[in-house]
């Protein structure tokens, strides 16, 4: 696990470096995007010197929508319990 945690941030640090605009799964505001506002959930988004450049919505079925609706409404309950 400790060697896959360390190539994954080697991998997001070398493209914001070197500015390759690469897509990665990272928690990310989401405003708006998949229906969803202000919270931090992972999605595939593109990064580059600047920091997130554009998340990249994927085409959910509606189930799957549904079901990440359902986990935003779970982090949310979480998060406001703190």
């Amino acid at each position: 696990t400790t060697y896959g945690i360390a190539a994954s941030v080697t991998s997001i640090v070398k493209s914001i470096l070197f500015d390759e605009n690469r897509i990665y799964p990272l928690s990310v505001n989401l405003n708006g995007h998949y229906g969803e506002d202000n919270i931090y959930v992972s999605v595939p988004t593109i990064i580059n010197r600047n920091g997130a450049k554009e998340i990249v919505e994927i085409n959910l079925t509606e189930d799957e929508r549904m079901k990440f609706h359902e986990s935003c409404e779970i982090l949310r309950s979480i998060s406001s319990d703190l």
